[in-house]
């Protein structure tokens, strides 16, 4: 299938990897002449996703249960004609998988990004609750054609972890692409007095989950 025009569901429009991602496969997907219509909620990446796409749509998309948001899906399904629905990030998966099936057509595909719902970190009645999620999220991808994982840890999360599972004949793996063309050299930060000296990077957004907290605790220990 080749489909000419598709539609993007995307819960977030805050600056983070997915986003980026999906601005992204947005603008090269436009450049290969297909329409692509956004649904999104508001936010800084709303507007790189309006840069290439045909329309953008905002929406809230924070709350599995709006049905609501799942009938505006539906309905932007339906008057711009799309022939297939991509959808980004948790909250879209279940949103735009229920509209599509429910209220819609045509094919329905999701890129994950992260293995979602992990069982830990939690204590108690919040943690038995997070182990059953854990067991169970993966049957909204009953309702998908195709999933697109981005990692190999990411597939294998998908097809491997304890609980439903999804068949491995339904996950493809496409890695983010990475641009390689060469950027103008940035000036060296004055804190850095010997250009020569060892750096680390950490590139991350700063929530919780990314572990900068553990990586500042690391740090004396790879000084000794």
């Amino acid at each position: 299938m080749n489909p000419k025009r598709v539609l993007y569901v995307i819960s977030s429009s805050r600056l983070g990897g997915a986003e980026r991602y999906a601005a992204s496969s947005i603008k090269g997907l436009s450049g290969l002449g297909i329409e692509v219509h956004v649904a999104c909620p508001s936010g800084p990446m709303a507007i790189a996703y309006r840069a290439s796409a045909a329309s953008v749509t905002t929406m809230e998309l924070d709350d599995v249960f709006s049905l609501a948001d799942a009938r505006g899906i539906a309905l932007l399904a339906r008057r711009t004609g799309c022939e297939l629905v991509s959808t980004h990030l948790w909250n879209a998966d279940v949103l735009g998988g229920l509209a599509i099936r429910v209220g819609g057509k045509g094919p329905l595909v999701s890129t994950v990004y992260g293995a979602y719902h992990l069982p830990v970190g939690e204590p108690g009645l919040r943690g038995a609750r997070r182990k059953a999620l854990s067991s169970a999220y993966r049957a909204v991808y009953s309702l998908f054609d195709r999933v697109i994982a981005v990692s190999d840890y990411v597939r294998r999360d998908l097809t491997e972890r304890r609980g439903l599972r999804l068949d491995p004949r339904r996950v493809r793996l496409v890695a983010p692409a990475v641009d390689l063309r060469p950027t103008p050299e940035e000036p060296v930060p004055a804190g850095f007095k010997d250009p020569a000296s060892p750096r680390l990077v950490c590139v991350a957004n700063f929530y919780p989950i990314k572990g900068q907290e553990t990586l500042i605790r690391a740090l004396p220990s790879l000084r000794a």
